[in-house]
């Protein structure tokens, strides 16, 4: 039952790293069309959002890590002198760890594959195209917070 729950885990948190980085090269289409203008190839535009992943990936998966550590090892000396119970203990095995460690890096980066590729998609002559200006204040924009906010306090409230 708990392998099932991690792999549920690991699935939503693919789903989210993918989304994460499919907003990142949308946002950034007008630079790596920049990018592909002044000569970069599809490989190094594909190798630069991956490179990407990996370092959030790792940095990511370290903390989590340890904060995790952190947590359990609070948890049991708490439980210990709280609870008067000697006997428990936290063992930590460094291959376990690294095989998270792994693991985190590994989702992080097949996640980005996909947006990685939307980002070699990008042509160089979208750099040149006019951005369209974004207003905050147009009534669509306005009836979207409203629902948003409506959707959020509601939520809440039943949460």
């Amino acid at each position: 039952v708990l392998g099932g729950f991690a792999a549920l885990a690991l699935l939503v948190t693919a789903l989210v790293i993918a989304n994460t980085f499919q907003v990142l090269v949308a946002q950034r289409t007008r630079d790596l069309a920049l990018l592909r203008t002044i000569g970069s190839t599809t490989a190094q535009v594909r190798a630069s959002v991956l490179t990407e992943a990996a370092v959030v990936g790792v940095v990511g998966s370290v903390l989590g890590a340890g904060l995790a550590v952190a947590i359990v090892a609070g948890v049991a000396a708490a439980a210990r002198a709280m609870l008067d119970l000697p006997f428990l203990t936290f063992g930590l095995h460094p291959a376990g760890l690294a095989v998270s460690v792994a693991v985190g890096v590994a989702v992080t980066v097949l996640a980005a594959l996909a947006p990685a590729v939307a980002a070699t998609r990008v042509a160089p002559l979208e750099a040149l195209r006019p951005r369209d200006e974004v207003t905050t204040g147009s009534r669509g924009g306005r009836v979207r917070t409203a629902i948003g906010l409506m959707l959020a306090l509601g939520g809440t409230a039943l949460m």
